[in-house]
């Protein structure tokens, strides 16, 4: 039975207070401010952001700090009676780390004096070697996108052909990439026009993020200001390779309420006719050779006189001129008569047809720089910021698609349209309220929703799932390459004529060419290697939330995040479909309740599909998403039937708890974190994984030896007990003492008895995962410089 987190739990999460916006996306300002003159600190001087609602005085000693400033771009002010006022602009603050910021104030009444920021080289109080990269970096760098910026820094390594990142030596999925605080689930979808910053973290991992470890990537967009801003950018290689890198966006953000309502929206779209360059050129066929083979794939062997040999394209419509059956003689004989061979030739290599493929040289290819590979992304991406004093509101969201052509080495000499598309669609919108209780204390909650969408079908025919009825059907104008295929075959097509060997069309519904090795391991003309098809169909529900305090030289933080996944599944292998289709071709198979075929796809029983389909979360022909499943119906009762094919969509539940404290104490900073997190698989499982059907145990038995449990299994020789076994695989034997397997199984010829028993009786929900994770860290500059830093972390991820 599936279950939902108890209220417990969710109770727990609340005091936790209350959420999953682990990645806060705020930073914070502080600094001190002192007299020009004297050198002595100024105690209730101003400390404000523009542009903002916050600001700080500082306190007797001169210091002043600011928490859960948004990330961005600023320009910060301090004044004090009697003093001149200095702006620092540009100032950047970072999610998660303090930008220290003094100001030294001279005694006066003059204007405002303004400087320009310089940021340090080095990020005092990072544990690690994380990388923080501005919106503005990433406009000057010579590269795009997120993978590229990230394998920048040393320990990544990114794949230049799928993009994906390997950090320290671990897998690509042991990286999390976090947009505006969410968890991403399915595409990224993020231009880098809408990027504010972007922070890449390895090695060393704070307690606000887990599940996760090799690292993280966090990417905080842009938001609405009180001036308008905006930017437009196109860029094309056409004419200039053959690669075909095209790429256009556009931004634009600014107030609609000044002061209380800003908005940000961004958009791009890029195609590529190569989306995965070789670096080397590409042999392919001239076009018009490509489709000769296509129209004629075999040929015959003619030697001449000489002895010479040459090849023919086999005359299909020569043959199919003649009536009854022919062979290796009368071919050879008729192609003489025709004029399509000289006299005194003859058909080598006994008349066999030959793949044309195989007779190709190397002077036949040509060498192309690029190849059909394309590739089309679009990406939106918006948010709306209200600003309400010490309350702040942002809801936004992001939609990305990809469109592209699975490009197969296998097919890309002689059968280079036979492809897959891939579609691939995600959204996600999520809401962060945040409320600061003072300059020193504020709170955080988010709520997310995400959605990705997949599908993946062979070329030429539609997403539907419709159409896998079409995949194998010889009379299908897609096939027609493979219906071009002929064979001789020893059959009595005629009465009264005995085993002659004739040559027939060999595709037929559901049937492709004879299997042979192909060609330098490349797959012969015609569309039988796509006949898959599969979709996938993702949602994610989160929530989050945490705090933070800053108490002394402590900035505390705690919080907590509960996710939920839906994850549904459908794959169907196709290609046999068609001979269940009444399509009057004359190789219809019965169907059950459907002597003379179908004739539409959702007629086919489960019998039929049940070796052709993988699927959780849809019914079985794929048709329907479904929400219930039923053991017992799954399996077939003493009638044979099967009452409910349903399996319900994978749902697994993950949450977790976090506490952490930043001590920064002069030039020393010391992170004390732990974190707790609960992976429950939400699903059932066997009880015990080596039987998968319901078998006698030590239970069912009058008398058992002392410490045989009531759930071990029995193993019977004939109707005499052998042994036992428990649910961890260990055996034991008669008298109940520990043995080998071997002793039972193949010593004592032990086996199971399966017995009538509903099948629900053997699973058991999935017990949840608990794992606790300390993180400790310290850090202190040796120099302006350089850092020293030493970390201790226990990371875990789920399945």
């Amino acid at each position: 039975m599936f279950r939902s987190p108890s209220t417990t739990v969710l109770l727990l999460l609340l005091a936790l207070l209350p959420g999953v916006a682990l990645a806060q996306n705020t930073g914070t300002l502080a600094g001190v401010v002192t007299d020009g003159t004297t050198g002595e600190t100024l105690v209730g001087a101003n400390v404000r952001i523009e542009g903002t609602t916050l600001g700080a005085a500082t306190n007797l000693d001169g210091e002043y700090r600011i928490i859960g400033v948004p990330v961005g771009n600023y320009t910060i002010t301090a004044s004090f009676v009697g003093y001149q006022p200095v702006s620092i602009e540009d100032v950047d603050i970072n999610s998660g780390y303090t930008r220290e910021l003094d100001f030294t104030l001279s005694a006066g009444e003059l204007g405002e004096v303004v400087v320009e920021y310089e940021r340090p080289i080095i990020q005092k109080d990072a544990i690690g070697t994380p990388r923080v990269v501005s919106g503005e970096d990433l406009q000057n760098l010579p590269i795009r996108g997120v993978a590229a910026v990230t394998a920048l820094q040393g320990g990544v390594v990114s794949s230049d052909n799928s993009g994906a990142l390997n950090i320290r030596g671990g897998r690509s999925e042991e990286v999390a990439y976090y947009v505006d605080g969410v968890r991403v689930s399915g595409l990224l979808g993020v231009n880098q026009q809408a990027v504010q910053e972007q922070e890449v973290l390895i090695g060393t991992i704070p307690a606000r993020y887990g599940d996760v470890q090799s690292g993280v990537i966090s990417i905080t967009t842009k938001t609405g200001r009180e001036d308008f801003f905006g930017s437009a950018e196109a860029i094309t290689s056409e004419g200039l390779d053959s690669y075909g890198y095209n790429l256009a966006s556009l931004s634009l953000g600014g107030p609609i309420v000044p002061g209380r309502l800003g908005f940000f929206l961004s958009g791009e779209y890029g195609y590529q006719a190569d989306s995965s360059p070789y670096g080397t050129d590409t042999y392919r066929l001239p076009d018009a050779t490509y489709d000769a083979l296509q129209a004629q794939p075999q040929v015959l062997t003619v030697v001449d006189a000489e002895g010479n040999e040459s090849f023919l394209p086999f005359p299909v419509d020569l043959i199919g001129q003649q009536e009854g059956p022919i062979d290796a003689d009368s071919l050879q004989a008729l192609l003489i008569a025709d004029g399509a061979i000289p006299e005194g030739a003859t058909l080598g290599r006994g008349g066999a047809l030959i793949d044309r493929a195989e007779t190709f040289t190397a002077s036949d290819f040509e060498t192309v720089r690029g190849k059909e590979d394309p590739l089309r992304d679009l990406t939106l991406n918006g948010n709306l910021n209200f600003n309400f004093g010490n309350v702040n509101l942002r809801l936004g969201g992001g939609y990305a698609q990809r469109r592209s052509e699975e490009f197969s080495f296998t097919n890309s000499l002689y059968n280079r349209d036979a492809f897959y598309n891939d579609e691939r669609d995600s959204y996600r919108l999520y809401g962060t309220f945040r409320q600061r209780l003072s300059n020193t204390a504020f709170y955080q909650l988010q709520a997310e929703f995400q959605d990705f969408q997949y599908v993946q079908y062979p070329d030429g025919f539609s997403s539907e799932l419709e159409d896998v009825l079409q995949y194998g059907d010889a009379s299908n104008a897609l096939n027609e390459v493979a219906g071009r295929y002929y064979v001789y075959r020893d059959e009595t097509p005629t009465d009264g004529i005995d085993n002659p060997i004739y040559v027939a069309q060999f595709a037929e519904d559901g049937s492709s060419r004879p299997s042979r090795v192909t060609p330098g391991s490349f797959s012969l003309p015609g569309r039988v290697t796509t006949t898959n098809y599969q979709k996938s169909h993702d949602q994610r529900f989160g929530f989050s939330g945490n705090a933070t305090t800053q108490v002394g030289v402590n900035q505390i933080e705690f919080g907590g995040e509960y996710r939920q996944d839906v994850r549904r599944f459908f794959s169907i292998g196709a290609f046999g479909l068609s001979r269940f289709v009444n399509d009057d071709d004359g190789a219809e198979q019965s169907v059950e309740g459907y002597p003379e075929g179908i004739s539409s796809y959702d007629q086919l029983p489960f019998s039929i599909l049940q070796d052709r389909v993988t699927y959780y979360g849809y019914n079985y022909n794929g048709t329907e998403e479904v929400d219930d499943q039923d053991v017992d119906g799954y399996f077939p009762n003493a009638d044979g039937e099967r009452t409910n094919t349903n399996l319900d969509a994978y749902r697994p539940i993950y949450y977790a708890g976090y506490i952490q404290d930043k001590i920064e104490f002069e030039d020393i900073i010391l992170q004390l974190g732990a974190r707790v997190d609960v992976f429950d698989n939400n699903t059932q499982v066997l009880k015990d994984i080596y039987a998968p059907v319901p078998i006698r145990r030590a239970g069912d038995l009058e008398s058992v030896p002392a410490g045989i449990e009531s759930d071990y299994a029995v193993y019977f020789n004939g109707e005499d007990v052998v042994g036992y076994r428990d649910t961890d695989g260990n055996f034991y034997d008669v008298e109940g003492t520990d043995v080998a397997a071997s002793a039972i199984i193949n010593d004592a010829r032990g086996q199971v008895e399966q017995v009538d028993a509903p099948f629900s009786s053997i699973f058991e929900d999935y017990e949840a995962q608990v794992t606790f994770m300390p993180r400790v860290g310290v850090s202190f500059p040796v120099t302006d410089r350089a850092l020293f830093f030493a970390s201790y972390n226990v990371v875990s991820q789920r399945p």
